[in-house]
């Protein structure tokens, strides 16, 4: 990880690279539909019924890309699973990720 000035407190502007692996993670179904094909795509053609907030839906996950990528922590490490907290949200975390997988091979 490395930090390029602060930001605010103990939050720096930076690059973690464990980031861009955690957002390709979850960007894994949408990666391997074009070679799946399948014959009925409603997510993929679905029509916005808002304009308003189909431009939040792009402004707020691109924050939120850029801030899991480029908002480093002072005292972060690359990869830390200690006691208590930071171990249950990991369950959690890998917890939801799977549901997300599920329901993206059901819907496969």
């Amino acid at each position: 990880m490395v930090r390029f000035f602060r930001l605010f407190g103990n939050q720096y502007l930076g690059f973690w690279v464990l980031g861009l692996a955690l957002f390709a993670i979850q960007e894994i179904p949408y990666m391997i539909m074009p070679f799946l094909k399948p014959e009925t795509n409603p997510i993929m053609n679905m029509k916005e019924s808002s304009v308003v907030l189909e431009i939040l839906e792009k402004i707020l996950g691109s924050l939120c890309v850029a801030l899991m990528i480029f908002a480093v922590h002072k005292d972060s490490r690359l990869f830390s699973i200690a006691a208590g907290r930071e171990k249950l949200f990991f369950i959690l975390s890998v917890f939801v990720l799977l549901l997300n997988f599920i329901g993206w091979a059901v819907y496969f």
